[in-house]
């Protein structure tokens, strides 16, 4: 298991896990760039650049504004899956990201808990 923890500001800090079964392989970052394949076909594009985004991100929308939940994470990569964790004001949010071993499938879990004493109403959006 690998733990980094705020490298996230400087691009050249750049780590890659790769998480598969027999089939299905997720190439990702730990700023969260990534991409999939399905037996050597590409599942989502993928054109290196430095200056853009590129995977599936996930954003929490509340009253006040966009929570980027990638940006200024804690991640913890193992051999079978990829963690991010933040602390973001009242709410702990927590991504993990893992292949099914006997299926094609990739899963995507958020996890939100809200630390602070006042109620939150969030709205998740995703962007591929």
């Amino acid at each position: 298991m690998k733990i980094w923890q705020d490298m996230l500001k400087e691009k050249s800090h750049k780590k890659i896990n790769i998480i598969s079964n027999e089939n299905y392989k997720i190439f990702i970052d730990n700023f969260g760039n990534g991409y999939s394949e399905y037996k050597n076909k590409l599942i989502t594009e993928y054109k290196p650049t430095i200056f853009s985004k590129q995977g599936i991100f996930f954003y929490l929308k509340n009253n006040r504004r966009v929570i980027e939940l990638e940006k200024d994470t804690k991640v913890i990569f193992s051999p079978d899956k990829a963690q991010y964790i933040k602390t973001d004001g009242n709410l702990k949010i927590e991504t993990q990201i893992t292949v099914n071993p006997n299926y094609p499938i990739e899963v995507r879990k958020v996890k939100i808990t809200n630390i602070g004493n006042t109620e939150e109403v969030l709205e998740m959006f995703c962007e591929i």
